[in-house]
């Protein structure tokens, strides 16, 4: 319930590391979340169903290991001690399914708005839906999202990669 008024967000979405990189996968249930971080070819996850963001000291979001996993979900058993400061935020990837892999860039208007249909808020107040609208503003303008279509099982995480 603080995060939102320290500019951060709980959301709906898959996360994993790479390269000391974070990279957030919102999406609905049953769309891959779980799938895609268990086929992450042993690259840190930090989420598979519900992941923190925050900015750090410097304003930069970053994404930080959570206790939420799915009930299907592998939580990781242990995650390297530099997890608890988080990692760079790198690109919001709104998974979808598709008949085939497609990256579609997004402007930040439409990611935020995708992003305010995956974030958790957890009570009924006016000033925490202001804090959530202003951090998936914040947020979407700061760190490139793209929609990502994939087809359903499909392990898409090392081709997704620049």
């Amino acid at each position: 319930q603080e995060l939102p008024f320290r500019g951060g967000l709980a959301v709906h979405a898959a996360s994993l590391v790479h390269r000391g990189a974070a990279y957030l996968f919102p999406a609905g249930s049953g769309v891959g979340k779980s799938t895609l971080v268990r086929g992450s070819g042993g690259d840190p996850a930090l989420a598979d169903d519900v992941s923190l963001l925050a900015p750090d000291s410097e304003g930069r979001f970053r994404a930080y290991p959570t206790p939420f996993w799915s009930q299907d979900g592998n939580v990781p058993n242990s995650l390297p001690a530099e997890s608890q400061q988080g990692y760079p935020l790198v690109r919001l990837c709104f998974l979808a399914r598709g008949l085939q892999m497609r990256r579609v860039p997004l402007r930040p208007a439409a990611a935020a708005d995708l992003l305010l249909q995956h974030a958790l808020v957890f009570a009924r107040a006016p000033q925490l839906y202001g804090a959530v609208l202003d951090a998936a503003i914040s947020l979407s303008r700061a760190v490139p999202a793209e929609r990502l279509e994939l087809p359903l099982g499909k392990n898409i995480w090392p081709e997704m990669l620049p």
